[in-house]
């Protein structure tokens, strides 16, 4: 990850964000990663993890993937990674 996060992913990576620079097709887009809850005291829900992918021009389509009770962010990255084509 560069350096100055704020100027390889844009201002919209925050102190607790990481980002990974994806490139489809010759497009290059910053895939986020953060925390669901990076304030809670709760161990648990301090861990959870949320990957969202830029939602410009998206309608109708899924671009958050949180951590959930049922089923973890690495379960669903069969989905993620359509979306990132699409």
């Amino acid at each position: 990850m560069a350096t100055d996060r704020r100027a390889y992913y844009g201002d919209s990576v925050r102190a607790r964000d990481g980002a990974i620079r994806v490139e489809v097709d010759g497009h290059g887009f910053a895939v986020r990663i953060s925390q669901v809850s990076p304030n809670s005291e709760n161990p648990e829900r301090s861990e959870a993890l949320v990957i969202e992918v830029p939602s410009y021009r998206v309608q109708n389509r899924q671009t958050k993937w949180p951590d959930g009770k049922r089923r973890k962010v690495e379960d669903v990255l069969d989905l993620i990674i359509p979306e990132l084509e699409t």
